[in-house]
């Protein structure tokens, strides 16, 4: 479920960056587009995704051990998608990585489809 931001909408043909929310309770995601966060929730699904995850920010954070916004999965929001859960879970930690990882271990930078539940962050392969 999207929970708009400041009653704020988000325009399903330009492409939002998605970044987990550690301030909040639960397993909550922000929702950016145009630099403004437009929405939080989870359970939704984004398609042509790219994952990135800035140098700078991740540097910052090993030397500092102050957690910033620096990594973000960008794509387009398909509200007609239902997430769902696979054995393709992603993860990003600056402390053990640079980039956005699968279970495998493999380096990820882009993908399909994304679903973003309340249990992780699963790369839903179309192929």
């Amino acid at each position: 479920m999207i929970t708009p931001y400041k009653n704020r909408t988000i325009d399903l043909s330009i492409p939002v960056k998605v970044y987990r929310n550690l301030n909040k309770k639960g397993v909550v995601y922000s929702i950016k587009q145009k630099g403004l966060v437009k929405a939080h929730g989870n359970n939704f699904v984004l398609k042509n995704c790219k994952l990135t995850a800035s140098c700078t920010g991740s540097m910052l954070v090993k030397i500092t051990k102050v957690r910033n916004v620096h990594a973000y999965i960008v794509g387009y929001l398909s509200p007609d998608i239902t997430p769902r859960k696979s054995h393709h879970i992603i993860r990003y930690n600056p402390y053990k990585n640079d980039t956005f990882i699968d279970s495998e271990g493999k380096e990820l930078y882009e993908a399909d489809m994304i679903s973003f539940t309340d249990e992780g962050v699963f790369n839903n392969q179309t192929h």
